[in-house]
């Protein structure tokens, strides 16, 4: 069965896979401390690996003792007996990697089946750890009629007899925990399902009993363990919301230490005025900001490129 992290009340929450950290042993948590512990059997000892551990040292030579599918040591085992010894002679060994871009909301309702065969591929690369609620799309937090219209938004990020009732951010993480999930799980609170939520499809300003509805709905899908909040600003709604009313909401996540993220409205003629506007809520919200595509689509905008990484 999986298990939960959780940090205080109102901090980011990770849905946890014993099987992926099982799996991954030898790439997890390895700023550990690097004294033996425990008993001297090993479930697995990886020998004579080079370590790259992501603090930005120098790789080096050394073993790594698993016991329990946690690192008991990191340094020469010669103490140490296991089950099972791989030879990582000239091979890397390294944390797993988060891909901090997932679409698999949907998928991670699904059952153990499902979640191997359509995610499985990440595990298999040393992908440990996946972030969902990204581009403002996603499940949650959901009325009952928003759950009904994003049926249809997130249809091409839906398998076959997949649905997503009405969900808060708490409900979702607590369907992952109790359903299982083969990877570690976080999520950022989708712009569009709290839009929807607030006053469904209807484009331009929302209303001040819309702005507050939304405002509500940050609030509180950061305190049940968002990283953030993340917009698409070409997918409904999200395309007919207008800078100001991201802002506000970009100004919560920041009062928060949150992450605010943007799928752009253009990536073409209008990439560079979509970058700009990216860079307006960030500088007038103080969120701390990430560009989730920096793409150019079609050659004669390639050129925009390093005139948006400048």
């Amino acid at each position: 069965m999986p298990h939960l992290r959780r940090g205080p009340s109102g901090t980011p929450r990770v849905v946890s896979a014993r099987a992926a950290l099982a799996a991954a042993a030898a790439i997890a948590a390895l700023t550990l401390a690097c004294n033996d512990v425990g008993p001297r059997e090993a479930d697995l000892l990886i020998r004579g690996g080079r370590i790259v551990d992501g603090t930005g040292g120098p790789e080096r030579v050394g073993d790594l003792v698993i016991v329990d599918g946690r690192i008991a040591s990191i340094g020469p085992a010669e103490a140490w007996t296991a089950r099972r010894t791989i030879d990582a002679d000239g091979l890397v060994v390294s944390p797993g990697f988060v891909d901090i871009h997932s679409h698999a909301d949907l998928i991670l309702l699904g059952d153990r089946a499902l979640q191997q065969r359509l995610l499985g591929a990440k595990l298999a690369q040393g992908v440990t750890t996946i972030i969902v609620g990204n581009c403002g799309l996603g499940v949650a937090p959901a009325t009952d009629e928003a759950a009904r219209i994003l049926s249809g938004i997130n249809g091409w990020m839906t398998p076959d007899g997949l649905a997503s009732p009405a969900l808060s951010i708490a409900d979702y993480l607590d369907r992952l925990e109790s359903g299982g999930v083969l990877l570690n799980v976080g999520t950022l609170a989708p712009h569009g399902p709290i839009r929807i939520s607030a006053m469904g499809l209807t484009p331009g300003p929302p209303s001040d009993e819309a702005r507050s509805r939304m405002a509500t709905a940050v609030e509180r899908s950061l305190t049940e363990g968002a990283w953030g909040l993340s917009v698409g600003l070409i997918y409904p709604p999200g395309m007919f919301s207008a800078t100001d009313e991201l802002t506000e909401l970009a100004r919560i996540v920041a009062a928060r230490d949150g992450l605010f993220t943007a799928h752009v409205r253009g990536s073409s003629e209008t990439l560079l005025s979509a970058t700009e506007e990216l860079i307006t809520i960030a500088r007038d919200s103080g969120a701390r900001t990430h560009h989730s595509h920096l793409e150019a689509v079609g050659e004669r905008f390639w050129s925009s490129i390093p005139l948006v990484l400048a």
